[in-house]
């Protein structure tokens, strides 16, 4: 068996799994006499470690969850629980998501959460993305609109993340917990807070607003084409697959993280249909752009990233509601 892995430091956030233990943990999620011919450690993902599994017949992929003692972020806690929590109702795109082979979430063999998971051909999108033509891409865009529509009309019965993360009633109690225990953790790893406490005021101003969402719906939670798979051929780019559903949520749609990181073409709303207009939807999209700017934050201080473009955006997020607030009638 060969074992291609990815040099880390100490110091790193993802920590290496040994060649024995990730035969160990083949034999018991996989099966006696599958042949494994090699493991390959992926440098796509910034979370779990993932590796690729040749076996003497097929690929199979495998996702490890961090290791005891690495910090999460409370957004980030169980991630491939709630994935495999929410699983079955990604059933109207099944033709593009990977289903669960094995899942062990005893801690008993290394330690961590692990999954395998069937393998899915294609190449990420945002790698070749300057390779595509306008066409080709706009296409795409097309595409992972629709897709997104299908995942959209998936109705929930509570807000929040999924299993065995904590479910609310309303959907301002749940973006306003998800926001408050960022703020907790930024505290926590004395992160300077600037800016947050003036955002989680104009949330609970706005909990009407917010609660215009009465009807939970899935949202896919890390929508965006470093996630999406596909593959090119004489008759264009299709999506194979999309990947990376462990931040699902029950809520708004429009919380989606496509809508906020700056990125999501003209093209994609030709396959989803009409964004929401009208002061209430504003108000919440300049919530939602501030959400993501406070988990920026976060992980700004993992990476060692330059954080002042996040807290403007917050800032410029927070000014938003109170004056979309303002304005929206009572």
């Amino acid at each position: 068996m060969d074992y291609v892995s990815i040099p880390r430091d100490d110091q790193s956030f993802q920590k290496p799994l040994s060649a024995d233990q990730l035969k160990s943990m083949c034999i018991k999620g996989l099966g006696w006499g599958q042949g494994v011919k090699e493991i390959r450690e992926l440098a796509s993902g910034m979370f779990n470690n993932t590796y690729l599994i040749t076996l003497s017949d097929r690929k199979v992929i495998l996702r490890v969850g961090p290791a005891p003692g690495v910090r999460v972020f409370s957004n980030e806690e169980f991630l491939l629980r709630r994935e495999q929590s929410v699983e079955p109702f990604f059933a109207p795109i099944a033709n593009v998501v990977s289903k669960t082979i094995f899942a062990d979430f005893s801690g008993k063999m290394v330690n961590r959460d692990f999954v395998f998971q069937t393998f899915i051909e294609g190449e990420l999108w945002d790698e070749i993305q300057p390779t595509l033509t306008p066409a080709e891409d706009d296409s795409l865009w097309e595409q992972l609109g629709g897709i997104a529509k299908k995942i959209h009309a998936v109705p929930g019965k509570s807000f929040g993340f999924p299993p065995p993360q904590k479910q609310f009633g309303s959907w301002s109690e749940a973006v306003i917990a998800i926001v408050r225990d960022m703020v907790e953790d930024i505290h926590d790893l004395k992160i300077d807070p600037s800016g947050t406490g003036e955002f989680l005021d104009a949330l609970e101003a706005g909990r009407r607003l917010l609660d215009e969402i009465r009807a939970p719906r899935l949202a896919h939670g890390d929508l965006w084409p470093k996630n999406v798979l596909l593959e090119r051929g004489a008759d264009g780019s299709r999506i194979t697959g999309l990947l990376d559903s462990e931040r699902a949520f029950w809520g708004d749609p429009m919380a989606e993280w496509i809508f906020h990181d700056g990125t999501c073409a003209e093209a994609f709303w030709d396959g989803y249909g009409k964004r929401p207009m009208g002061g209430d939807a504003e108000f919440r999209n300049h919530a939602y752009t501030g959400l993501y700017a406070v988990q920026l934050y976060l992980e700004a201080w993992r990476f060692n990233l330059d954080d002042a473009p996040f807290r403007a955006r917050l800032l410029a997020a927070t000014r938003g509601m109170l004056e979309t607030g303002k304005e929206s009638p009572r």
